[in-house]
C-alpha cells in the first residue's frame, strides 16, 4: 500500500506539487532528492553531515545490502537505521534494475531472477517474496516491489509481458508484507518508441515524455501519490520530473561527481574554464 501523500501548493503554470510523506521515521517534504545510500553509507558524509546538509530520506538497495552485509545482520542489529545511525526515512530499491544490467549473468522467469553474487560468485534467487522479506529486515520505511527491467527499445511485446509479470510480482509481494507500517510502491509503464526517435537522444526522449506512460501515470495518481521518478538518464530530464509531478528523484551519478573532483555550472552564469566539458544537458559544463 502506497504512504498517504498530502499535497500543499500547486504551481498553476505547470504540474509541479508541493506535499509530504508521513513515514514511520518522519515527515519527508516534497519535491526531493533522496540522498543515494546504496550500501547502507553516503560516500564521504556521515550521519550528522547528512543532518547538516537537510537530507530528509535515504535510499538503500536491496540486491546489494543482501548480499552484503545480510538480512541476518539488520535483523540482529535492529535495522538499517541503528546500523548506519540515520534516525530519518529510507527508502530500499527492490535489485529488480540491478539484475536487469547483469544480462549475461542471470535467468528471469515467474519465480524470480537466478543470479550470480558479485561478493562470492554464490547463485541467489531473488524472488517477490525474498525482496519484501529482505527489505523487512532492512528496516525500510517505503519498500520497492521487485519488478522486471527491460531495455527501453525494447519491443511492445517485451514491454507489455515485462509490466504484466510485474503487476503479478506485486500482487505476491503485497501478499508476503509482514509489517504495515513499512508502504509498498510501485507503478511500471513502457513505452514502444518510434523508430526516428530512437537514436533521437535527449530531444526526442523529451518529447516521448509528453506523451507516453510517464505522463499519463502522473497525471492518473499525482494527486494520491508521491511519484518517484526513475530510469531518467540526463541531468536535465532528472530536474524536469518535479514540474512533471513526479516529485521524489534520485541520482547516484550526482554524488559521485563531486568525488571526482567535477562541479556542475552553467557557462552563462559562472566564469567557469570549459575543460572537462562532459553530459552538458540543460546547457551545463562540468569542470574539475
Amino acid at each position: 500500500m502506497p504512504l498517504p501523500f498530502s499535497v500543499t501548493a500547486t504551481d498553476p503554470g505547470s504540474r509541479a506539487r508541493r506535499g509530504f510523506l508521513d513515514t514511520a521515521h518522519g515527515r519527508v517534504e516534497t519535491p526531493v532528492f533522496m540522498t543515494v545510500g546504496t550500501r547502507a553509507t553516503v560516500t564521504g558524509l556521515d550521519p550528522a553531515d547528512l543532518a547538516a546538509v537537510g537530507a530528509e530520506v535515504l535510499l538503500g538497495n536491496t540486491y546489494h545490502l543482501m548480499l552484503r552485509p545480510g538480512p541476518e545482520l539488520f535483523r540482529r542489529v535492529g535495522g538499517i537505521h541503528r546500523f548506519m545511525g540515520w534516525s530519518g526515512p529510507v527508502l530500499t530499491d527492490s535489485g529488480g534494475y540491478q539484475i536487469f544490467s547483469l544480462p549475461g549473468d542471470r535467468t528471469i522467469s515467474e519465480r524470480g531472477a537466478r543470479f550470480r553474487s558479485y561478493v562470492d560468485r554464490r547463485q541467489h534467487l531473488l524472488s517477490p517474496e525474498r525482496s519484501i522479506e529482505v527489505q523487512t529486515a532492512i528496516g525500510a520505511d517505503i519498500m520497492m516491489v521487485l519488478d522486471e527491467c527491460v531495455d527501453g527499445r525494447s519491443d511492445a511485446s517485451v514491454t507489455r509481458a515485462a509490466m504484466e509479470r510485474t503487476h503479478r510480482w506485486a500482487l505476491r509481494s503485497l501478499a508476503a508484507r509482514t509489517n504495515p507500517a513499512q508502504a509498498l510502491q510501485v507503478l511500471q509503464a513502457g513505452v514502444e518508441y518510434p523508430a526516428d526517435a530512437a537514436e533521437g537522444g535527449e530531444q526526442a526522449a523529451g518529447q516521448l515524455d509528453r506523451r507516453g506512460p510517464a505522463h499519463a501515470a502522473t497525471e492518473h495518481h499525482r494527486q494520491q501519490l508521491g511519484i518517484r521518478q526513475l530510469g531518467r538518464p540526463g541531468t536535465a530530464q532528472a530536474f524536469a520530473g518535479p514540474l512533471a509531478g513526479r516529485p521524489v528523484l534520485d541520482r547516484s551519478r550526482f554524488h559521485g561527481r563531486p568525488f571526482s573532483g567535477l562541479a556542475r555550472a552553467r557557462p552563462k552564469s559562472r566564469n567557469c574554464p570549459q575543460q572537462g566539458q562532459s553530459d552538458p544537458p540543460g546547457g551545463a559544463i562540468l569542470v574539475r
